[in-house]
């Protein structure tokens, strides 16, 4: 932690337990207390809130879905859930404009104050009385001028003339990875049948954390097999960006699959190709649908019937309306759970699988990383 200070990081949105976001504070980090669709820390962290410390602690999203921003809201419904649990609105709003204004180095705003601008948010308790019903927008300001619903869907609108960078959907190559079959989602074990003790990442759900298990898996005909009595199933990640044809494949505990797979070209942070399944055919068909729409999200009940949602700007977004946009991921969260799946946010659950900087065990391109040693280790043990 004294070394992450001194390299000149000074604020934190990873804290997930009231003693590490201690630390971190008595550090001189300021803490952002994180609400996304996958990891959900308010509960765990607002007890740190008060008078002293609503200046260095703020608010943040980190990866959340359109579903869930249009159902529930962003930042807002963080704020929401602090005044519900009895904090002060005066230490709630801080957090949410002004400790978060200057973790950002916008100095001129987060405060109603000569030379800040005016962009401001007038809200009241939802039942006139009582912030514990919740929070009622009763109008917004951008630099002073009021902001009506119709500027607000205008300003959704896709921008007229041409991209920045010169690219659009049309011409890009999100994945530079070739087809593949269900060969290349086999692992060869050291025996010819048995069983073998094998790395398996453990889920935690609502959480990024992993745990890295060893578990006994079957073998059959010389290659180890998924377990459903243990909820273990195969997981794999193919590059996408070169060509290069590296791809690793392991095994994960916790997604509830009892058939089928799912396919995405969203995996934190290099957001390769992530597949997740139990048949290996099932599982190639669904990278292979995913390579040949050029990115995206695919849930495959089996190799001919699924779910899917393009995403053809860099496999990580779309230009559609978010309204329609939500409702496509929840179809895709129904066809999930039709597959047994019993995460709440199975796809940014699976994406974060990849990152190999938050404990203890992932998946990359390059092997499986068991991060606090930082290290490559081998699948069996």
């Amino acid at each position: 932690m004294n070394a992450y200070g001194a390299a000149g990081i000074h604020s934190c949105h990873e804290s997930t337990a009231l003693e590490e976001a201690k630390e971190k504070l008595s550090k001189g980090l300021l803490v952002f207390i994180r609400e996304g669709s996958c990891a959900k820390d308010a509960d765990a962290l607002l007890p740190l809130l008060n008078g002293y410390t609503s200046a260095v602690i703020g608010f943040c999203t980190d990866d959340r879905h359109p579903a869930d921003i249009q159902a529930e809201g962003h930042v807002n419904a963080i704020v929401e859930k602090a005044l519900r649990a009895g904090h002060a609105p005066a230490h709630v709003f801080r957090s949410a404009s002004f400790a978060a204004a200057r973790a950002y180095g916008l100095e001129d705003r987060g405060a109603v104050a000569p030379g800040y601008l005016a962009d401001l948010c007038l809200v009241r308790p939802k039942d006139g009385r009582s912030w514990a019903s919740g929070m009622y927008l009763h109008g917004v300001l951008k630099r002073g001028k009021w902001i009506t619903p119709a500027q607000v869907t205008v300003s959704l609108s896709s921008p007229e003339g041409p991209s920045p960078t010169g690219l659009s959907a049309q011409n890009m190559q999100n994945m530079k990875c070739k087809p593949c079959s269900a060969d290349a989602f086999q692992i060869n074990g050291a025996l010819s049948e048995g069983s073998q003790r094998v790395r398996v990442i453990g889920l935690r759900p609502r959480q990024l954390l992993t745990d890295g298990l060893v578990c006994r898996l079957p073998v059959a005909a010389g290659r180890v097999r998924p377990d459903l009595h243990q909820d273990v199933v195969k997981i794999a990640v193919f590059e996408r960006h070169q060509f290069s044809g590296r791809r690793t494949v392991g095994f994960v505990k916790g997604f509830g699959l009892k058939r089928g797979a799912i396919a995405m070209s969203i995996g934190h942070d290099a957001h390769n190709a992530m597949v997740v399944g139990i048949d290996e055919s099932v599982m190639a068909a669904a990278l292979n649908r995913l390579l040949a729409m050029d990115g995206g999200i695919v849930v495959a009940l089996d190799v001919d019937t699924m779910e899917c949602l393009p995403l053809p700007i860099g496999g990580l977004m779309c230009d559609e309306e978010p309204r329609e946009v939500a409702a496509r991921l929840n179809r895709l969260k129904r066809t999930a759970r039709e597959l047994g799946c019993s995460l709440d946010e199975p796809f940014l659950q699976l994406s974060f699988l990849a990152l190999p900087v938050i404990p203890s065990l992932k998946i990359t391109d390059r092997g499986l990383v068991d991060v606090a040693s930082r290290r490559v280790v081998s699948l069996f043990v």
